[in-house]
């Protein structure tokens, strides 16, 4: 009997690959920039699928299937796979057909399916490889273990991906309860050859014995599956019975080393009980199991009953327990399934260069982004080139700029005059210009003959290959005397151009040889001036930017150095001046991000309402609005919800503040919350909700116009038609008709808490902020009231708040300010 299960081969027929795999290459990477030619990768991929599924019997084969399949995962990772139209045609591993193979298969244009059952090959050729290891060396058990886990892995991953790759019905060999079976089968005899090495190695008896009892639960497991009604008519006829032998084997071996254990422990009854069922189990044990292995453990067994029963009866008298009442064997799992590594072989990737049609497509998308976004710097640098040529023409520049400082002519034009002086003057001049036409002429004659002399040789070279045919073997005289008539082709273009120039150059001399001196002196002023003017310029454009003050970069700076001579500089400075200011402005909108957006706007707010109308603003505009002062949104008892609900959680401004009671005038501490829906005034410590003010009740804000901290919030009553249950909640007892701020009759009018009175050092920041939040809620701001004397409502009764300034002020209004509440015929000052 074969020690060992193998699994048998899928069988496929030749496909035409090449052909297909050329078009659907082509057609997709048409575009490209760099196409290549995969015709050698697609020839040596057809060549190795004809070595995968024909030659699956060599001893190489296996190395031949781990090169197809990588080519395989990398071909299906760069093309698109819903593309490919190669019908590849696979047959089942397990049917019984004919003589002449299997009739039953499937056949789909996937490479995912190919794949798949390329893989189902690796596996079984693994199996089958393992299957004809001997099992008595070490090298042929660790290879052979190996081997089986790796089929293990196989399986378990086709069962979980086969119907990702397929999408329809497979054959059977290919159904996940068929994969699952065989998966189990190949982890058991993993677990058997790993039981068997143990045994060779003279182990621990507790660890064999572990061993053995995982490899009998592995053994339990598949046959359980191979006998599902769906799948007990594929497997070979001795498949079932091999393994249920195998499983009363490893059962036996179980419970034989674990005899030994019990030996070793001196519970003598126990052993008895064991070692009676190994030699039950191990008795039909065939011949050559396990290398013989097996064979040998059952005649020690045998040996080992029939010694401690005679031990038993003679010395300890215990009692033998019943099989079923011993404790189970603990299990040890050694063997585990390999997953399929994301390459088996070694070999070269075939498809290295080809790029995946995802990134060919972005690479095309990237492309065209490019050539517009190049397109539109290009448009933004041509528009700035033209204001930059007009900047330069309003500057009569770019001239010959050159430094000097006596505020003469620059040392060039000296030293060119003097060099003229120096060569003979005006008349040696005059004799360079009559040379010219006989130079002129001399450089003609010589450039016409060489090509007369090349034009000759040409003719020549073309009668006597005209002659002689194919015997005139010499390079053509064409090739030969290409760089020759090259530069003489340069030469006449060099002659041309002095042509050219020299008129110029003679109508300047002719047009400046008879000057006078007046005339002289004339030119020589306005060439002085147009140089005095360009390095005035220049002296200007050079030292701006470090005439520029310290805060030029700011847009509120408003410093500016002075252009000299402002009547030739006047226009190009005040030009610059408005791009300087531009570019800078442009500076600090890229740097102003939303928050400072946010701060920015609240500060404009403040400056709206406060300015040259309350003392304190002129001082606080310097300090940023902060809002949270005691971080309240990182407090863990505010996130939890405590003191807030859910629309009253972001927080706009948070601050210990003083409340002034309705009673006594007296100031106690709370903590004000502005959120984006309400003013809440809470416990310092416990956050407990003490009043909420929603954001739509409030009509007005109060301050005094001195260096106080006092704002009066002026609350509306709340009225039973407009109002939620939460804000009448708010309210504890009925108003009368006539009280202030009443928007209903006394049936459906509601008593005013009365408005809130607060003290803080921030006060601008809360009274801005406040004025915002009811602004956004309502759709209209509350109205500012900034007086000396105004009413608030303190629930009960109208109070009169009355300011004053101390402490030398200008005009009674820069000093403190301290606040008188008259409560009828009682007056509290708060100063």
């Amino acid at each position: 009997m074969a020690e060992l299960l193998a699994v048998p081969f899928k069988k496929s027929s030749d496909v035409d690959i090449v052909k297909p795999l050329k078009n659907l290459i082509q057609n997709t990477y048409s575009g490209s920039e760099s196409t290549e030619d995969f015709s050698d990768a697609i020839n040596e991929l057809s060549r190795l699928r004809t070595a995968a599924i024909w030659k699956v019997f060599e001893k190489s084969s296996l190395d031949v299937l781990y090169s197809y399949y990588d080519q395989l995962v990398s071909l299906e990772s760069k093309i698109p796979p819903q593309e490919v139209q190669i019908p590849f045609k696979w047959k089942d591993a397990f049917d019984k057909g004919s003589i002449f193979g299997g009739r039953m298969s499937l056949t789909i244009s996937s490479l995912a399916y190919e794949r798949m059952c390329i893989l189902f090959n690796i596996a079984a050729m693994q199996s089958a490889i393992a299957a004809q290891q001997p099992l008595d060396t070490e090298e042929s058990l660790k290879l052979a273990a190996k081997l089986l886990q790796q089929a293990a892995g196989i399986f378990t991953y086709l069962k979980g991906n086969i119907m990702l790759a397929v999408h329809q019905e497979t054959t059977p060999d290919l159904n996940p309860d068929t994969l699952n079976a065989l998966s189990q089968l190949m982890l058991a005899q993993a677990q058997e050859v790993i039981a068997y090495k143990c045994i060779r190695d003279e182990m621990k008896e507790s660890m064999v014995a572990k061993v053995c009892a995982q490899c009998e639960e592995l053994f339990t497991d598949a046959l359980r599956s191979m006998q599902k009604d769906a799948l007990k008519n594929l497997w070979e006829r001795d498949w079932l019975s091999t393994i249920s032998t195998k499983q009363a084997i490893f059962r036996g071996l179980t419970q034989y080393y674990q005899a030994q254990v019990c030996r070793a422990n001196k519970s003598v009854g126990e052993e008895i009980a064991r070692l009676q069922v190994a030699s039950a189990e191990l008795r039909a044990a065939p011949s050559g199991a396990g290398g013989g292995r097996v064979g040998d453990v059952a005649a020690r067994a045998a040996r080992q009953l029939a010694a401690a029963q005679r031990d038993n009866d003679f010395i300890y008298h215990e009692r033998v327990p019943e099989p079923r009442a011993l404790d189970p064997v603990p299990r040890a799992p050694v063997a585990k399934p390999l997953a399929p590594p994301p390459r088996w072989g070694a070999a070269a990737d075939l498809w290295e260069r080809l790029l995946p049609a995802a990134v060919h497509a972005a690479l095309a998308a990237s492309g065209a982004r490019r050539a517009e976004l190049v397109g539109a710097e290009i448009n933004q640098l041509r528009d700035a080139t033209q204001l930059l040529n007009s900047i330069l023409a309003s500057l009569n520049l770019p001239a010959c700029i050159e430094s000097e400082s006596g505020g003469g002519l620059p040392e060039s034009i000296r030293s060119k005059a003097r060099a003229v002086r120096e060569a003979g003057g005006l008349p040696a001049l005059a004799q360079l210009m009559a040379d010219l036409p006989d130079l002129l002429q001399r450089n003609r004659d010589i450039l016409n003959e060489a090509d007369r002399m090349l034009r000759e040789e040409a003719e020549a070279d073309a009668a006597l290959r005209q002659q002689f045919g194919a015997r005139w073997a010499r390079t053509p005289s064409d090739q030969l005397t290409e760089a020759f008539r090259a530069n003489s082709a340069k030469y006449a273009q060099i002659i041309d151009n002095a042509v050219r120039a020299d008129a110029i150059v003679q109508q300047k001399f002719q047009q400046h040889k008879e000057v006078s001196a007046d005339t002289l002196r004339a030119r020589a002023a306005a060439v002085v001036w147009r140089a005095w003017a360009t390095w005035a310029r220049r002296r200007y454009l050079r030292g701006l930017w470090a005439r520029l003050p310290a805060r030029h970069r700011s847009p509120a700076c408003a410093a500016w150095p002075p252009a000299e001579p402002a009547r030739l500089l006047a226009r190009t400075d005040a030009l610059l001046r408005r791009l300087h200011h531009r570019w800078r402005c442009l500076l600090y909108r890229r740097a102003f991000d939303q928050t400072a957006r946010n701060r920015m706007r609240e500060k404009v707010t403040a400056s709206v309402l406060f300015r040259e109308r309350k003392a304190t603003y002129a001082r606080s505009v310097a300090h940023p609005f902060v809002g949270d002062y005691v971080r309240l949104r990182a407090s863990g008892a505010w996130r939890r919800g405590l003191g807030a609900g859910a629309a009253d959680r972001y927080v706009v401004f948070a601050d210990v503040v003083g409340k002034v009671s309705r009673g006594g005038a007296r100031v106690s501490r709370c903590l004000a919350v502005v959120s984006t829906g309400a003013l809440l005034l809470l416990e310092a410590r416990s956050l407990r909700l003490k009043r909420r003010v929603p954001a739509h009740t409030v009509y007005r804000l109060s301050l005094s116009p001195y260096a106080d901290d006092l704002l009066v919030v002026h609350v509306r009553a709340c009225g039973a038609a407009e109002s939620s249950t939460e804000e009448l909640s708010q309210c504890s007892s009925r108003e009368p008709l006539d009280a202030p701020g009443c928007l209903f009759g006394s049936e459906g009018g509601w008593r005013r808490r009365g408005d809130v009175v607060l003290r803080t050092c921030h006060v601008l920041e809360l009274a801005t902020k406040l004025f915002l939040v009811v602004q956004n809620a309502v759709g209209a701001p509350p109205h500012v009231n900034i007086a000396a004397e105004f009413e608030a409502n303190f629930g009960q009764q109208l109070v009169t708040v009355a300011f004053h300034a101390s402490g030398g002020g200008v005009g009674g209004v820069g000093g403190a300010g301290g606040g008188r509440f008259n409560f009828g015929s009682r007056a509290f000052v708060i100063e």
